[in-house]
């Protein structure tokens, strides 16, 4: 099941000859939809990975760790480069 938009925002109110702005402000709010239960931190990898979120409802973001890159001088006066897992 999809997520239903249940109501528009929305934003009413009013501006004084002041510069006074009052009102309120409403967010969209939706019902219906799966819950997420996969995980919400992702270790990258060098292959693709797809995270099964279409039409789920998410309790937080999703935060997909960088891939460790470490830089070393070598003997030859320049540097090596590791990509991926720690050495």
């Amino acid at each position: 099941m999809g997520l239903r938009k249940l109501q528009s925002g929305s934003l009413n109110g009013s501006i004084s000859s002041k510069g006074t702005l009052s009102g309120t402000i409403s967010k969209p709010e939706f019902l219906g939809g799966e819950e997420y239960t996969g995980a919400y931190e992702i270790a990258p990898t060098f292959n693709e990975q797809t995270m099964p979120t279409k039409h789920k409802v998410l309790s937080e973001d999703i935060t997909v760790k960088p891939i460790a890159v470490i830089v070393v001088s070598n003997p030859s006066g320049g540097n090596t480069v590791y990509i991926g897992d720690e050495v």
